[in-house]
């Protein structure tokens, strides 16, 4: 049985090993960079064009702008009351009573009412804490869980 030359395998790995660095180390090495080297700004000269400014003479007339393109809307006040509620409602969040509790998901810009068991006893009372508190918010800006 032949043994294995050790110092021929151990010849191979150091000459892997120098490659291997050398490899490694060759794209990071020393790049040259000139420091005096200042970047170019390129400014195009204008070209002779003739403006004709108002003399002395003559008078400049502004004219003030009647219509900028907005158009105005009053919103109707039941929908700043129900905006106003549900502000209000959002600023207590999380309220946790008796039987339910509340929370507010911004992503989908609804209330998220939890009920505790018996719940159908729970939604009763819930809506009848919502009628008698919070009667501008509609029934769609609440999910169930």
């Amino acid at each position: 049985m032949q043994t294995p030359n050790l110092k021929l395998y151990i010849g191979i790995s150091v000459g892997l090993l120098l490659i291997l660095i050398f490899i490694i180390i060759f794209p990071f090495g020393k790049k040259q960079t000139p420091n005096n080297l200042q970047p170019t700004i390129y400014l195009p000269t204008p070209t002779s064009v003739k403006i004709n400014f108002p003399s002395e003479k003559q008078q400049l007339t502004i004219t003030p702008a009647d219509f900028t393109g907005v158009a105005e809307i009053t919103i109707p006040q039941p929908t700043i009351d129900a905006a106003n509620l549900k502000r209000s409602l959002r600023q207590k969040m999380p309220l946790t009573l008796s039987t339910f509790s509340l929370d507010f998901d911004y992503g989908e810009d609804k209330f998220i009412v939890v009920l505790n068991e018996p719940k159908d006893q729970s939604k009763k009372d819930f809506e009848s804490w919502r009628t008698t508190n919070y009667p501008g918010i509609e029934i769609n800006q609440f999910n169930f869980q």
